[in-house]
């Protein structure tokens, strides 16, 4: 994850030409706890191989505040980006759009929202679980592992500059590659233990399911329509 997130925002913050504004305070600060966020799991997941059990517990409540940070900031990072119809760093319109034109329909915002959930929903689970190691630590693994569709949206963007056949492609792409990230639980479950875990089994699954309910039940509904409209306002 930290590569990818390397790979992913790294070409719009070193190469400012082909940005479509600077960042602004909100998406500085939605950058720096997403940053925060992942460093934080590979203290924490040091800090457990190492046996330091007792440090990680106490760097728990941070890990909540930090998810609660990654959440609220990615929300209103995300409605901004409905508003003005683009993303600051260009990336994402390259990547979901092969004319590059503006982004008009906010219905889109439907996808980063529902990452979010999902996001919130397996930390929420991780931390009532948080006394079931095994469970725990696959649970806070796939709630890393969620948020990797927007890093993966931003690298396809940029690599939309040298093969622009990629152009609108980056939504299959990196749906696609969120759903194998996911797996990599189950496979570490497979070969290492030779069965795997329930949660590295149906996590992926339901995520699979809840994508083709969002493309073909919520999205075209005129109910969602409504929202996405209140929620620019």
């Amino acid at each position: 994850m930290v590569l990818l997130i390397a790979a992913g925002f790294g070409p719009s913050l070193a190469g400012q030409s082909n940005r479509n504004s600077p960042a602004t305070a909100l998406v500085i600060a939605h950058g720096i706890v997403l940053l925060a966020w992942t460093l934080l799991y590979l203290t924490q997941a040091a800090f457990v191989a190492t046996g330091r059990t007792a440090v990680h517990r106490r760097l728990g409540a941070l890990g909540f505040a930090l998810a609660t940070a990654v959440i609220v900031l990615g929300y209103f990072a995300v409605v901004g980006f409905a508003r003005r119809h683009y993303d600051l760093g260009g990336d994402i319109i390259r990547a979901i759009s092969r004319t590059g034109s503006p982004l008009r329909d906010p219905t889109a915002m439907l996808f980063p929202l529902s990452e979010l959930l999902i996001f919130g929903s397996l930390v929420a689970a991780a931390l009532w679980y948080r006394h079931r190691p095994e469970i725990h630590k696959r649970l806070m693994l796939l709630a890393l592992l969620s948020l990797a569709t927007e890093p993966i949206l931003h690298l396809v963007g940029h690599l939309t500059i040298y093969w622009p056949v990629l152009r609108g492609s980056g939504g299959r792409i990196a749906a696609l590659l969120t759903i194998l990230l996911l797996t990599v639980s189950a496979i570490y479950d497979r070969v290492v233990n030779g069965r795997v875990h329930a949660v590295s089994l149906w996590t992926p699954i339901v995520a699979f399911v809840w994508q083709n309910v969002l493309v073909f039940v919520v999205l075209p509904s005129a109910l969602w329509r409504e929202i996405a409209g209140r929620l620019i306002r």
